[in-house]
């Protein structure tokens, strides 16, 4: 876990510069944007579960993981994890 939490630190000092460049902090926007299933999902993600374990902690298909993450991305303007891990941190969408 120290690890994860060492790699996410590297991805948020890499990343939230350029999510404030791309767009201002989205403290009052972003938040509201994701349902609270995108939110369980992508905090699971953060911590560095695979889409199997999401699946599995929150009782549902992988197939519906990949439809939460896409909708999550899609909602946060990024492509990857690394970007709406950060995003969704500075946001205050993640704790």
């Amino acid at each position: 876990m120290r690890e994860s939490a060492s790699t996410l630190h590297r991805c948020c000092s890499f990343f939230v510069p350029r999510c404030e460049a791309i767009a201002p902090p989205a403290q009052s926007r972003a938040a509201p944007l994701l349902t609270t299933r995108e939110r369980e999902v992508l905090s699971l993600l953060a911590e560095g579960y695979r889409y199997e374990q999401v699946a599995i902690h929150l009782n549902i298909s992988i197939g519906s993981v990949r439809t939460y993450v896409t909708r999550a991305y899609r909602k946060l303007g990024v492509s990857t994890k690394s970007e709406a891990t950060a995003l969704a941190l500075r946001a205050g969408i993640l704790r």
